[in-house]
């Protein structure tokens, strides 16, 4: 039981750190990314597209965001498919990421050979979980192709389930490492055998999902495992093997599975990867890299990073001087996995940071390694977090947590604008929305402003995406949607402006109705022809 109120008191405190990086957010222009973005809004055109019973063919990237659109359907089925749901999602993979580093302090607990001390894997956790925060609280643009990367994870489609599967796949091999030095047990071994099936899940439905989880975890994971196999850590080569063989079927299994669901991808993997392409991606992610720190959010959040990174490294010597496979594991991959990644993205010509995640969130686990170990902090605050520690009952903790939680909340609410930056573009939209349900014709708009209004329109093919020469763009659209030969109505916002085509003689002067950042110009009857689809 006191154990019980520690957890609790560790997933509150967790709790509340996310409503800090929330309250964060949506005050700034990166509100828009996680309520409005033309990617972020996908889950909610696929639920109101299933709910108006439209058959399903759409047209997606290489990722087709299996385990996001599973958890947003679940928490629509509860708060409804809207902002509720999305920000019941950003909270959701916070925590989840909490979790994956409690999960990996307490398998490094066991490295230490002090499994029975679950306070300092909590505290281990939460210290890593902190910078996390502290990272999303310099990120503030409004640019979905920066290096403000850890607010992407908040988001229902910019990768938050395979940066999640990065992290618990780590903790699935260093406890599974653990066990094996611990001479796993005959009573433990079950365990360490479900261990391995959840981990070769994890990595066939990542991969299925989103193939980069292969260089994000997998290739360096393997890496990892190869290194200490050679400094015979652990002793038995067995669990290595094991571990690089469920990583590698995992993969080849997921991959497999792809192919059952190719027609859903519209873009093949020659899109995405240039071998070629060196050149065009040292411009982008150089160009990237200095507009991100040129800002002092940037410069804050790369200096975090690169002490991460030092910390992981500290971490690695001590590892292999102390004997310590699942620590050496856990550190590796925090430096390893973003060395893989830049590496990878570099050559294979990818140009978008988003793919370089990992450099984020892996040197997450150095911090968290490094906090696991005792020898952090002074023993005299070593004996006083543990006399404080036994002296709480369960009760005594879940109240603080009540209380600790109610504060910081008021806190937040207090010092939170009247109307914050996600509720002004929310009205623009919303205005937009309400003006297309009560108006009869189809509208048309390009990509990025017909998204976010198809997000709470609700009402699949009353808004059609359209390029340039107003050709029917089927992107992360349900091609099932029927395509009409003409539009009444063009809505203009404030990403990608479309010009309308000339128009037959004696067509009527257009209504032009304005809705904040939202322009509605209506022609009263089909004029705007739409030409055929494409993706």
């Amino acid at each position: 039981m006191t154990r019980l109120g520690a957890e609790l008191l560790g997933w509150g405190s967790a709790l509340l750190l996310t409503v800090i990086a929330l309250a964060h957010l949506v005050n700034t222009d990166r509100a828009w990314l996680l309520f409005h973005d033309g990617d972020s809004v996908f889950p909610l055109l696929v639920h109101a597209s299933i709910a108006s019973g439209e058959p399903q063919h759409w047209a997606l990237s290489s990722v087709l965001f299996i385990p996001e659109l599973g958890l947003y359907f679940v928490l629509a089925t509860v708060f409804g498919s809207g902002p509720a749901a999305q920000l019941a999602f950003a909270v959701c993979a916070m925590l989840l990421i909490y979790g994956a580093l409690r999960f990996t302090a307490g398998a490094i607990r066991r490295d230490l050979a002090r499994p029975g001390q679950p306070n300092r894997a909590i505290i281990a956790a939460l210290a890593g979980f902190a910078v996390l925060v502290f990272l999303t609280l310099t990120e503030s643009s409004i640019n979905r192709g920066s290096f403000e990367l850890t607010t992407l994870v908040m988001t229902t489609t910019y990768y938050a389930a395979t940066t999640i599967a990065l992290l618990f796949g780590v903790a699935l091999c260093a406890w599974v490492l653990g066990a094996a030095g611990a001479g796993t047990p005959t009573a433990s071994r079950p365990r360490v055998i479900v261990a391995v099936v959840m981990l070769g899940a994890l990595v066939t439905v990542s991969t299925l999902s989103n193939p980069l989880i292969a260089g994000w975890l997998c290739v360096p994971a393997i890496l990892a495992l190869g290194f200490g196999w050679l400094l015979r850590l652990p002793r038995s080569p067995r669990v290595p093997i094991l571990l690089a063989l469920t990583l590698t079927l995992g993969t080849v299994l997921g991959y497999t599975a792809r192919g059952a669901l190719g027609d859903l991808i519209a873009k093949s993997a020659d899109t995405y990867i240039r071998p070629d392409g060196l050149s065009i991606s040292l411009s982008a992610y150089g160009k990237a890299a200095a507009e991100y720190l040129s800002t002092p959010g940037g410069i804050i959040g790369a200096l975090i990073v690169l002490v991460c990174v030092g910390t992981g490294v500290f971490v690695i010597g001590r590892s292999v001087r102390e004997h310590r496979p699942v620590t050496l594991f856990v550190a590796l991959m925090a430096v390893g996995s973003p060395l893989v990644v830049v590496g990878g993205g570099l050559l294979l010509g990818t140009d978008a940071p988003r793919y370089l995640t990992p450099i984020f969130f892996a040197p997450l686990l150095a911090v968290t390694a490094l906090f696991a170990d005792q020898r952090v902090w002074p023993a005299w605050l070593e004996r006083t977090a543990e006399l404080t520690a036994h002296r709480y009952s369960v009760a005594q903790r879940g109240a603080s947590v009540v209380l600790i939680a109610a504060a910081m909340i008021v806190i937040t609410v207090a010092v939170m604008p009247d109307r914050t930056r996600a509720n002004q573009y929310e009205a623009d939209i919303v205005c937009t929305a309400n003006w297309l349900a009560s108006h009869d014709g189809i509208a048309v708009g390009s990509f990025w402003d017909a998204r976010p209004v198809n997000g709470q329109l609700a009402q699949p093919g009353k808004l059609l995406q359209v390029d340039y020469a107003f050709n029917r763009y089927i992107w992360l659209d349900n091609r099932a949607t029927p395509t009409p030969e003409k539009a009444a109505v063009v809505v203009q916002g404030p990403w990608g402006a479309v010009n309308v085509p000339e128009l037959p003689a004696g067509t009527r002067a257009p209504e032009v109705i304005h809705c904040g950042q939202y322009t509605i110009t209506n022609f009263g009857s089909p004029v705007i022809p739409i030409g055929p689809p494409h993706a």
